[in-house]
């Protein structure tokens, strides 16, 4: 067949590794694991390896800093120090007119400007001064445990969880601090610097670890710590060191937290109850994460008995400051939220009416818990809730309460729910006092139409955009605007593309420019068109982000995977049309692949719904293998998957061959361990 004669001939797919190949020699080679790193590790230049006076370094420690023994900064940019103080405009440690002096004080006032520092380049700055220290390790000028410190800090700040790329950096910078943190302790065994790193070096890079999702590296730092607190306990003549290594409150807190945010309960609440048992106690912010992990896992309701448990703890009914706070009962309250049970709602609301005393977050989480209700009843619940926050006067009412309520109601399914939110937002603005001129109401308020689906709920968004753009007071900003495209994409009027594209236009051609979300929203209204070259056009818009000059339009996984559904949904009935859908689907699919983004479950059972629906049966079999194989070496099978090879398989007996005889509900965790499924997906 001609789509065959494509993938065959013209279906030319890019391979990982750049050399263009055939799609079925693509696709093994695909299979063999030829996977690119997203980046590397920070490089670094090890310590300086360069023998000195062991006795001199630590008998300076005590010496005091007199002029005679300093020596003076050359006030030039080739020298680092100076150099950093200009690039970065830190403050001078040291007074105009007058020759800074290289002295442990002067690099540590800069090292400690640095941490403040929201440059990524910060922590590479810093690490050349402290190397800069090292090299020239007089007594004044010899780097302490502070200025470690300092460096580890500005490494601990490094990358964001916004994006693959933020998250590989934080990882990155964690294993790159703790090589700093264990060429110091060398340099000390050798006598090359005067003082060790301490507990807070520790809980430095124990926190950068956690920070960057890497728990198994953060449990190996702490317990080297309790290590090193353990030898110390040992020598009954150094008890500074006792001190200086045992973990503290902080070094628990961190690691908890840790567990916290990735929902494993059971490791948090272990690690909690070693601290009751062998200390040191523990503090509200502990108990706290645990709290929080068990809101974050799959047994949220044992948030409530641990709360409980702590209420009527007889050991800290006489120490007012680890008894809970308003934040304890929010986390409890969101862990309801959280619940399947919908009686979790009526505890929720015991639970809000039995506290001391309650916030802003007390009341916007309740109502988060109530929107799981159905029919009315959630509207009903929600206005019980606002008319007591109204009569509390700890909690003030403003556009920042207003705008979560309603992003709350958008995730309730009652038909009345926008109409419910714009007499909400009337009634705020007119009687209880809320700045009617703050653009996040109005975001909320378009992103609660966007979510209802209701037919009418188009129109209304762009009256609103349209009276936002006539004012003078407030303008609509690219949140608005991508909302409002959101609204389109999901409208049931197959012809809302031509608008989203005008809309999008002028977003090009007068601003605000247009981001990753508002081309991902065009190219999702275009895959719910009946366009027969829909596939083409999502591929046409891939490219413009690609050459925007806005960073901000850079395509995510979310964009690839739009494109690969445009094309997966294509109508058959059109020979052309189809072939030129899976040409855009095998170039998209390789494309994400060799690119800095990482292809996720949705990618991989897309792409199979492609070769289901757009290649012969009889023709797809080896490609459909290859892919699948290549998704379990990604850890990427997920239930989507399966659902997508199930129709991608050409025979059952097929299926149970790419499955290696494991059935669905058990396959091998090596398979499924990097999937990330929304509820919506999971549904």
């Amino acid at each position: 067949m001609r789509v065959t004669l494509l993938v065959i001939t013209i279906g030319i797919v890019v391979c990982a590794f750049g050399s263009v190949v055939s799609p079925v020699a693509a696709f093994t080679s695909l299979s063999q694991g030829s996977t690119p790193r997203l980046s590397q590790s920070p490089q670094s230049q090890p310590f300086p390896q360069r023998r000195c006076d062991t006795t001199f370094l630590r008998t300076t420690r005590t010496t005091a800093e007199t002029p005679s023994t300093l020596r003076p900064l050359p006030t030039t940019s080739s020298h680092p120090v100076f150099a950093v103080v200009q690039d970065f405009q830190l403050k001078k440690p040291w007074k105009d007119g007058t020759t800074p002096l290289l002295q442990t004080r002067t690099c540590n006032i800069v090292l400690g400007q640095l941490t403040d520092s929201p440059r990524p380049d910060a922590a590479g700055a810093a690490e050349r001064i402290l190397r800069y220290m090292l090299q020239n390790a007089h007594a004044p000028g010899a780097p302490d445990v502070v200025s470690l410190n300092s460096v580890l800090a500005c490494y601990s700040k490094l990358g964001s969880d916004k994006d693959a790329r933020g998250r590989q950096q934080q990882r990155d910078a964690a294993e790159h601090s703790y090589r700093v943190l264990r060429e110091w302790q060398e340099l000390y065994s050798q006598g090359m610097v005067a003082v060790n790193a301490d507990r807070i070096s520790y809980n430095t890079v124990l926190a950068a670890f956690c920070r960057s999702g890497q728990t198994n590296r953060a449990e190996q730092v702490f317990a080297e710590l309790q290590r090193l607190g353990q030898a110390t306990d040992n020598n009954d003549d150094d008890d500074q060191n006792n001190a200086a290594y045992r973990p503290d409150v902080v070094s628990y807190a961190t690691l908890i937290r840790a567990y916290a945010i990735q929902g494993q309960a059971t490791p948090a609440e272990a690690l909690f109850q070693q601290m009751k048992r062998q200390g040191p106690p523990p503090s509200v912010e502990c108990y706290n994460n645990v709290l929080y992990a068990y809101s974050k896992s799959s047994r949220p309701d044992r948030a409530v008995e641990f709360l409980q448990w702590w209420l009527d703890d007889d050991a800290i009914d006489l120490d007012e400051s680890v008894q809970p706070d308003v934040r304890s009962y929010n986390i409890v309250l969101h862990a309801l939220a959280q619940s399947s049970d919908l009686q979790s709602v009526h505890r929720a609301e015991r639970l809000l009416d039995s506290m001391p005393q309650r916030d802003s977050v007390s009341y916007t989480t309740y109502v988060a818990a109530c929107c799981r209700l159905s029919g009315r009843s959630v509207l009903d619940a929600v206005q019980r809730a606002l008319d007591k926050a109204y009569a509390d006067e700890h909690v003030h009412v403003d556009a920042a309460f207003l705008s979560n309520i309603l992003y709350s109601l958008a995730t309730c399914d009652e038909k009345d729910m926008p109409v419910f939110a714009e007499e909400l937002v009337t009634t705020m603005t007119t009687q209880h006092g809320v700045d009617d001129s703050v653009l996040a109401v109005y975001n909320a308020l378009i992103h609660c139409w966007a979510k209802s689906g209701e037919r009418d709920a188009v129109p209304r968004v762009l009256a609103i955009l349209r009276y936002l753009e006539a004012q003078t007071t407030v303008q609509p900003d690219i949140k608005t605007y991508t909302n409002v495209l959101d609204c389109l994409a999901k409208s049931r009027d197959r012809q809302s593309h031509v608008e989203a594209e005008a809309l999008l236009q002028r977003m090009e051609e007068s601003g605000p420019p247009p981001n990753v979300q508002a081309y991902t929203s065009l190219i999702q209204n275009f895959s719910r068109s009946r366009l027969p070259y829909k596939a083409v056009k999502a591929s046409e818009i891939l490219q413009r982000m690609k050459a925007s000059a806005n960073p901000l339009a850079r395509p995510n996984v979310v964009t690839y995977n739009a494109v690969l559904n445009a094309a997966e949904h294509t109508d058959t009935s059109d020979k052309v049309a189809t072939e030129e859908a899976l040409k855009v689907a095998c170039l998209t699919f390789d494309e994400i692949r060799s690119s800095t983004v990482r292809p996720n479950h949705v990618t991989y059972g897309t792409f199979l719904g492609v070769l289901a629906n757009l290649m012969p049966i009889d023709s797809r079999h080896e490609i459909v293998s290859l892919v699948f194989r290549r998704c379990c070496l990604e850890g990427q099978v997920s239930r989507f998957v399966l659902k997508k090879l199930r129709g991608a398989a050409v025979t059952e007996d097929i299926l149970k061959q790419l499955l290696q005889g494991h059935s669905e509900s058990q396959l091998p965790t090596a398979w499924t361990c990097h999937v990330r499924e929304s509820k919506a997906r999971n549904a």
